[in-house]
């Protein structure tokens, strides 16, 4: 299968932008935080308190995916957060340190198998959002226990 020209500047102008949204996020989330923190480290914390969030997010995330395979009975195989890998089992898990391909620095995935015996567009269409609606709610539950308290 050849890759036309087209192709290749579309994926490199798709990976152009998701770096430039995910490091405007950061930034963003970094002012948030230092608007609320009085410390004279103040822009240093900021700045590592949004990485941390950010990682949380990212493990939020592919729960939500790994949650929404579980949930229609898909058998899970594997998952990754950054370089953590973890492999499900029958009745444990192996979670190990895996090094990164160069490529992929920072994110996730997880591998699940489809069930036979339910519709294979709907399996996956629960997958592809749980991770997203996983975000949104862990995003509105914290929004609610700020305004709280």
């Amino acid at each position: 299968m050849k890759i036309s020209k087209s192709q290749v500047v579309l994926s490199s102008l798709m990976r152009f932008m998701h770096m430039l949204f995910g490091l405007l996020g950061w930034m963003g989330a970094a002012l948030i935080l230092g608007l609320h923190l009085r410390s004279e480290l103040q822009p240093f914390l900021s700045l590592i308190l949004a990485s941390g969030l950010g990682v949380i997010a990212m493990i939020v995330h592919e729960g939500g995916h790994y949650l929404g395979a579980r949930l229609h009975r898909m058998p899970v195989l594997m998952m990754r957060f950054a370089a953590v890998e973890v492999q499900v089992r029958r009745r444990n898990w192996r979670i190990r340190w895996s090094p990164q391909v160069k490529d992929r620095r920072l994110g996730g995935y997880v591998m699940a198998a489809a069930n036979l015996e339910l519709p294979p567009r709907q399996q996956m269409l629960w997958v592809v959002l749980m991770g997203p609606m996983a975000n949104l709610l862990v995003g509105l539950a914290s929004w609610g226990g700020w305004l709280v308290h």
